[in-house]
């Protein structure tokens, strides 16, 4: 495990808020046709590989959510828009794989979308092979019985990380990036948790605290970089730990 990240975690303060989640839903019947979608036939994402997927619609300027299981009907993922009132809405949608070996990855968009009227479809293109039609692919490590999952962005230049936790135990939380240019450090910057620990719906997430970093190694060469994400108990002892390089 890398040092640098567990040190920095152990001289935190060693009695954390733990993060809750819950299951999710089973599985509903097969929405109505005439909804929203995910057209997975050009996709990277093989439906057969899709282990879960749901949608958060969001009224533009409301506080109004509508959360939907997005559900499998020949090669789309297809959630009803029945309950939409018409208007500007905000999509935002999560794909997950199947686990194996612990790890799957995660597949996150968020599409601005209006709701008419009358009934009608809204088709949207599933996550291509490469970076650029919207879709951002994240790693997800889960511990060995699944109680504790962290998410790693895939992209070196994504600044979000998360962890999320289904035991009530006392948790630290860390991570650290760093970057190298050959034989020197061109940033480095860790975050760790320690009391308190903001928590909505068993997740704690956040796309701020690295922007800084990921908008200087933008334009700062480098050969490699690196990120540390791992989860102690209050006993010092590493529940799940994962870490990625980038090299050039």
């Amino acid at each position: 495990m890398n040092n640098k990240i567990v040190f920095a975690i152990a001289a935190a303060v060693s009695v954390f808020a733990a993060c809750s989640k819950s299951d999710g839903p089973t599985q509903p019947p097969v929405a109505d046709p005439k909804g929203f979608t995910i057209d997975l036939q050009s996709s990277a994402v093989s439906m057969p590989n899709i282990d879960s997927a749901d949608v958060i619609f969001r009224l533009v300027g409301s506080s109004t959510r509508v959360q939907e299981r997005l559900v499998k009907k020949d090669n789309k993922l297809i959630a009803s828009t029945k309950t939409l009132t018409p208007g500007t809405w905000n999509a935002d949608v999560e794909i997950y794989t199947k686990t194996v070996n612990q790890l799957s990855q995660q597949y996150v968009l968020i599409k601005a979308i209006l709701i008419a009227d009358q009934p009608q479809d809204i088709s949207i293109a599933g996550p291509s092979a490469t970076n650029g039609n919207g879709w951002i692919k994240r790693n997800v490590k889960s511990s060995a019985n699944g109680q504790v999952v962290i998410l790693v962005p895939e992209d070196v230049y994504d600044s979000w990380f998360e962890f999320r936790s289904k035991t009530a135990a006392k948790l630290l939380l860390g991570v650290q990036r760093e970057a190298i240019n050959v034989n020197y450090v061109v940033d480095e910057k860790s975050w760790s948790c320690a009391s308190n620990c903001p928590m909505t719906e068993g997740r704690l997430n956040n796309n701020a605290h690295f922007m800084s970093f990921t908008a200087n190694i933008m334009t700062s060469p480098w050969t490699r970089n690196s990120i540390s994400m791992a989860v102690i108990n209050e006993k010092q002892e590493v529940l799940l730990e994962y870490d990625r390089d980038w090299i050039k």
